[in-house]
This record gives C-alpha cells, sequence and structure tokens, in this order.
C-alpha cells in the first residue's frame, strides 16, 4: 500500500466471515509462513470451536510444511479451499482489498506507515463491504 514517501511497508493478512462480513484482519512487516501462521491462530482465538473454512489461492506460504504442520496440530478447526491458480476474480476478498485500498491510498498522503496501518485499521473496522462482495456471495 504506498501511501507514504518511506521505504517501510506491511503486509495485512485478512479473511471475510461470510455471515457477517465481518473482517478479521492483522498487519506484519513480512508475509512469509510464519506470519501467515499468526493469522490463522487469529482466527483460532476469534472463532474457538468452530470450523473454519478458508478460500485462499495458491501462494507458496499457504501450503508450506510450517503451516501444514500448525493445521495437523488443529485438526478439525480449518479447512483450506485452494483458488485455481491465478484466478483472483473467484475470491471475495480481492474485492475488499480493491475497495480498502481505494479508500486509504487514493489521493490520501498518510505521513508515514504508521498512519496508513491506522487508516487501514480505522477502514476495516467502519465500513461494511456487502456492496463490494454481493455479486459474488450471490453466486
Amino acid at each position: 500500500m504506498p501511501a507514504t514517501f518511506e521505504s517501510k511497508k506491511f503486509h495485512c493478512f485478512a479473511a471475510l466471515e461470510i455471515g457477517t462480513l465481518d473482517v478479521v484482519h492483522i498487519t506484519r512487516q513480512r508475509k512469509r509462513s510464519k506470519e501467515f501462521v499468526e493469522f490463522l491462530e487469529a482466527l483460532l482465538r476469534r472463532y474457538p470451536g468452530v470450523l473454519k473454512i478458508l478460500v485462499i489461492d495458491n501462494y507458496s506460504i499457504h501450503n508450506s510444511a510450517e503451516v501444514r504442520r500448525f493445521l495437523g496440530a488443529h485438526t478439525g478447526e480449518f479447512e483450506l479451499l485452494y483458488l485455481p491458480t491465478y484466478s483472483p476474480w473467484l475470491n471475495p476478498v480481492e474485492d475488499l482489498w480493491r475497495v480498502i485500498k481505494d479508500a486509504i491510498c487514493r489521493n490520501v498522503y498518510h505521513g508515514d506507515i504508521e498512519r496508513l496501518r491506522e487508516a487501514l485499521d480505522t477502514e476495516i473496522e467502519e465500513r461494511s463491504y456487502e456492496n463490494a462482495v454481493r455479486s459474488k456471495l450471490a453466486a
């Protein structure tokens, strides 16, 4: 999300809860298997004892040995459904990213990376994403 003149960046891991359209997210400085496992742990805390079905792309960190070990230790907690390669139009979260980026990055200068991160958190907490994902959810 390039909306500052700093060379710093962060990555956002997010999931859209289909029933409520709530967005669960974490931000991290890196985007590796370790951080993806931290996101899965956040989902465990948010939805304890409930099967979490994640529709995800085939990015390598989603299927690493570290992630497979974590999922093996949490059998029955997660089901991962992998989308075909190069098919972002099938994933409602991609529409979510488009709306979020437009809201916080278009014609906005945040000054520094922390203000950009705060803008992301505020955007996710305060907006409804029903319109952004309605067509995919109806299909």
